[in-house]
């Protein structure tokens, strides 16, 4: 079990053990105590339960929403059943948004946004992410997985994939953004270190700030600044030319054109806030999820699987465009399955925005709560790796919607759906026409909590011919 995210947090909790009210604080929010807490030890409450693989099942087995207690952060009412998460989508924010955008360190932008703003946010982001900006950008996309596919191959040994396919992940963004403009799409790759001191500033937040021993959310709201900055400057520059009638065919372009029913349109700050949006929420949950689908190539898949997710990926035609990608059901099964089996966002953090009434029981607003996506477990044989769990009219995700949920639901899904999927299905579907990936030295490290990851060793190596 990989610890190392958090070890800081266990050691701290072990040292003030006995001050109590430093391990639970006080809450300005009254609560509901009707709902019981999730079972747990004495001071350090669930702390082993988030760090280990069982709390889904603790809580399914709870029967009924419960309240989850780690010393130094608020009190979350977990449950697992998701028709309950349909009830509080439109009354709740990421709990990390309770004062703006926190974890991105914007004042403004489309997670921290409520109602009819939300909603309009929402409307003209997803422009810049349209099947069209997609198809012009797909052969981009293809390089960008090549790249990298060939730089771990090159490597010539066991590697920790993650760190390539981040910065396949990263550049996939850019090149969607700023397409074959190669003066900006420069300047948004060289954004990428202040992107990542930013978001090792968004995961300090998550955690009581009397553990943020380097500094980090500070450091992060600085290079936060920088990278806005930067993007405003980008987003005046793309305006101006298309005033000028240039034309171009990617997301930016598309975010500048997209109007409202109303004739509203995106400020150039929140363009820039859109871009950052998705690097946040994009960069480390791709490349985490398709570092994990190595892991599944390298250890878990049947070989009469892979022969035959091989054989479909090699067809002609398969990778012709984002559409003929896109209607491989074998390649769709692969990533689902993955995603079924390890999502990288196993528990959707969130804050009530209003009062309401859950389960019949009252909850206050400002109450955090943490409905639990991870629900792969409860089909027949959850270890196992099968592909034919998500083929056909019986497919999982076809029969049992609600219980299959890796992107969210509701008005609160991913953005980012349609790119996350495509990008996965190009890197895998290039990585098996040309590569075999062998398993690695040594037993994989799992963690759990705030995101569910595999570290694992693997070897890229060129198929022979």
């Amino acid at each position: 079990m990989q610890i190392e995210p958090i070890l800081a947090l266990t050691a701290a909790v072990i040292t003030i053990g006995a001050a109590w009210v430093l391990s639970f604080p006080s809450e300005t929010t009254k609560r509901d105590d009707e709902f019981p807490n999730l079972p747990g030890f004495p001071i350090i409450g669930n702390l082993l339960d988030i760090l280990g693989p069982n709390l889904k099942i603790k809580v399914h087995e709870t029967k009924g929403p419960a309240f989850l207690r780690i010393p130094g952060l608020p009190r979350t009412l977990v449950f697992d059943d998701l028709a309950l998460l349909r009830q509080v989508l439109g009354r709740s924010l990421p709990s990390f948004s309770i004062v703006g955008d926190p974890l991105l360190g914007l004042p403004h932008g489309i997670f921290s946004a409520v109602g009819i703003e939300h909603k309009r946010l929402r409307n003209l982001g997803v422009r810049g992410l349209s099947k069209s900006v997609l198809l012009a950008q797909f052969e981009h996309i293809k390089s960008h997985a090549e790249e990298q596919l060939v730089k771990m191959a090159t490597e010539n040994k066991p590697i920790i994939p993650t760190l390539f396919l981040q910065m396949y992940a990263y550049k996939t963004i850019c090149v969607i953004m700023a397409g074959s403009d190669s003066e900006q799409l420069k300047r948004l790759e060289s954004l990428f270190e202040p992107i990542t001191i930013a978001g090792r500033g968004g995961q300090a937040r998550l955690l009581p700030k009397w553990l943020d021993f380097a500094g980090s959310i500070e450091k992060g709201t600085m290079a936060t600044d920088l990278v806005i900055k930067t993007c405003i400057e980008i987003a005046i520059e793309r305006r101006a030319a298309m005033e000028a009638g240039k034309e171009f065919s990617d997301g930016l372009s598309a975010l500048i054109d997209a109007r409202d029913s109303d004739g509203s349109f995106l400020s150039d700050f929140e363009i820039a806030s859109f871009f950052f949006t998705m690097i946040s929420a994009g960069l480390d949950t791709t490349g985490q999820q398709s570092s994990t689908m190595f892991y599944f190539l390298a250890n878990s898949i049947s070989q009469q699987d892979l022969a035959a997710l091989r054989s479909e990926v090699n067809q002609s035609f398969a990778m012709e465009s984002e559409a003929t990608i896109s209607a491989l059901p074998l390649l769709d099964a692969f990533v689902k399955e993955s995603m079924r089996i390890f999502p990288m966002i196993p528990q959707g953090n969130r804050v009530l925005t209003d009062d309401i009434v859950l389960d019949g029981k009252k909850v206050p607003a400002g109450t955090h709560i943490g409905p639990l996506r991870d629900r792969g477990f409860l089909v027949d044989n959850p270890d196992e790796f099968r592909l034919d769990r998500f083929v056909g009219d019986d497919a999982l995700d076809k029969k049992r919607t609600i219980e299959f949920i890796p992107f969210g639901m509701g008005e609160r899904m991913c953005i980012g759906i349609h790119l996350a999927r495509l990008e996965m299905k190009v890197l895998i579907a290039t990585a098996l026409r040309s590569y075999e990936i062998v398993k690695g030295p040594g037993s994989p490290t799992f963690a759990y909590y705030p995101f569910k990851t595999v570290k694992s060793y693997v070897t890229v190596k060129p198929l022979k011919l």
